[in-house]
């Protein structure tokens, strides 16, 4: 985990500010839009990269990332199409 908070803390802050704001904040991809002032589709790009340069420092350092570690855009956009998808939904 101190690898982890140390990669973070070295990121470029174009790439840090959203990746914590969207990891350990919990904000929306629109929150940290209006936060940074940039599109959503830049702040999903910056996310996206900051994840990747953490996966590569991870693996350059012998540590494989835990998949769960952070959920990727992808991940996340799956999980907000499901509670969209099934709102109220009993099963049973």
């Amino acid at each position: 985990l101190r690898a982890i908070y140390r990669l973070v803390h070295d990121m470029p802050p174009e790439l840090r500010v959203p990746l914590v704001l969207r990891h350990v904040e919990d904000k929306s991809l629109q929150e940290i839009a209006d936060l940074v002032g940039a599109s959503i589709a830049t702040v999903k790009r910056r996310i996206v990269k900051a994840q990747e340069l953490l996966t590569a420092a991870l693996r350059s350092e012998g540590r494989p990332p835990a998949r769960a570690a952070l959920p990727t855009e992808k991940d996340e956009d799956e999980r907000h199409r499901v509670r969209v998808a099934s709102p109220g939904r009993r099963d049973g």
